[in-house]
């Protein structure tokens, strides 16, 4: 008895549940007994044919166990069950005009007899119709998406982590208030591993995988463009015709500003020499007054701790330690001071945005441009030109607006109240706090004596 390969498939199968490609092998099967045949399974669930760049490996298998002699043909539902690619058919013809075996081929729905020309002509035929009609449905849904992300609509799929899993468009406040915070506290200044932590401590974890978000998945988090609003189609945020945003139907969790303002923060963090995660308030801030090397935080036998220049850095002389407490606590305080007689001018200072104008009239001057260009008021070549000229001058714009919300947000928060709110402050954020004071602490040699002396420290303000 033959021993044939009985394929099933099936392209979509949101549910997992299998039951289209098990229905398909009761068919498969029947077929085959009827013909006296024995079959060898090979399912490709919720996988298929068309996309080029789709794998199935259960197809593959089948291919290579046809040519190398382990099955002695093929047997599926139908042919485009079977195939849906030329290319992948033509594979399979090879096998069949090649083969010293007789060799045996047939669908529940219609028989082709891959070793006669006629049997071949109609497959091919048919699989060229089923091509088209799958690139047909695939571009009908292509321009389906392109419509809904012009209009801002949704693109389908589950409600996203913050919004309501009944109604995609509404906020969902067990989730979207936590966000909410967590964007006001990574643009003041906390790092994502802290707010992370803070999140599972509180037991907040992914609507998808039931976890903890991690770091990179915290990051992803924070900077979805959906989160103040914005359209996203095939990977990037979709503009209209005059480079502004698509905005979204649903509801946002932050403003355009703020979203920026985020990307600006990542940015600035990846910046080689930014400040990285130490236990100790002054690490790296506190200069040696001898080298001028970063001093270390270091935990003494006594429990407490000093800051040290460390030997082991090339150009750095050891020589140099304070003790950590007294000197946390003197600094601390000179920064409280600074920071309540800057509190007075930063209300003075304007917290708009001095370019705003500029932005608007260069997306203004882009659409007017697009408008010309489509009136056939201006040539192709000069429209490509000046259309490049405009929107590498909106980047740059959007960027400095980014930088300013962060840099803004940044000091309200540092700024005002530091003396009230530092126990609140995580530790990154009072370094951040002392770091917009000042640019470093020299430490100076100690003289004779063991006690702290505060004039060895010489603070140099930004």
């Amino acid at each position: 008895m033959a021993r044939v390969g009985g394929y099933r498939r099936i392209s979509d199968d949101d549910l997992n549940t299998g039951d289209g490609v098990r229905t398909q092998g009761e068919d498969v099967d029947d077929l085959a007994t009827s013909n006296g045949w024995n079959v060898v399974p090979y399912e490709d669930n919720d996988l298929s044919a068309y996309k080029r760049n789709v794998k199935r490996p259960a197809f593959e298998e089948m291919v290579k166990d046809l040519k190398s002699g382990v099955i002695d043909g093929i047997v599926a539902l139908d042919l485009d069950r079977l195939v849906r690619q030329p290319k992948d058919l033509e594979r399979i013809i090879d096998i069949y005009e090649t083969s010293k075996r007789r060799l045996v081929f047939d669908t529940c729905t219609q028989s082709y007899d891959l070793t006669t020309s006629e049997g071949r002509f109609m497959a091919r035929l048919f699989v060229n119709i089923a091509n088209k009609a799958s690139s047909d449905t695939s571009r009908r849904i292509k321009r389906h998406q392109l419509d809904k992300a012009k209009l801002g609509e949704e693109s389908g799929g589950p409600a996203p982590f913050g919004w309501d899993p009944d109604n995609k468009s509404k906020l969902w406040d067990k989730e979207a208030k936590p966000l909410r915070k967590a964007i006001e506290d990574f643009i003041a200044g906390k790092r994502v591993a802290t707010i992370a932590r803070e999140w599972e401590a509180a037991g907040i974890v992914s609507r998808t995988t039931g976890k903890p978000f991690n770091q990179t998945n915290f990051s992803r988090l924070l900077l979805r463009p959906r989160n103040c609003g914005l359209r996203v189609h095939q990977g990037e945020v979709f503009l209209n015709e005059d480079g502004s945003f698509v905005k979204g139907v649903w509801e946002p969790v932050c403003t355009i500003e703020e979203w920026e303002a985020i990307g600006a923060v990542f940015q600035s963090r990846k910046v080689p020499g930014a400040d990285r995660s130490t236990k100790y308030l002054l690490s790296g801030i506190a200069r040696c007054g001898i080298c001028g090397h970063k001093m270390r935080g270091q935990r003494r036998k006594d429990g407490k701790h000093a800051y040290t220049c460390v030997a082991n850095q090339p150009g750095a002389c050891g020589k140099v330690s304070v003790v950590g407490e007294q000197t946390d606590e003197l600094v601390r305080d000179l920064v409280w001071v600074d920071g309540e007689r800057a509190t007075g001018s930063l209300k003075l200072e304007p917290t708009a945005w001095a370019r705003a104008k500029e932005l608007e009239d260069t997306e203004t001057a882009i659409a007017a441009l697009r408008a010309q260009w489509k009136a056939k008021e201006v040539s192709n070549s000069t429209f490509i030109f000046m259309v490049e000229t405009l929107e590498k001058d909106l980047d740059t714009l959007r960027h400095e607006r980014a930088v300013f919300n962060a840099n803004t947000a940044e000091l309200e928060a540092k700024s005002v109240n530091l003396r009230g709110s530092w126990k609140a402050l995580t530790l990154e954020q009072r370094r951040r706090a002392i770091r917009h004071s000042l640019s470093a602490i020299l430490v100076h040699p100690a003289g004779k004596g063991k006690r702290f002396d505060p004039s060895r420290l010489e603070p140099l303000p930004k």
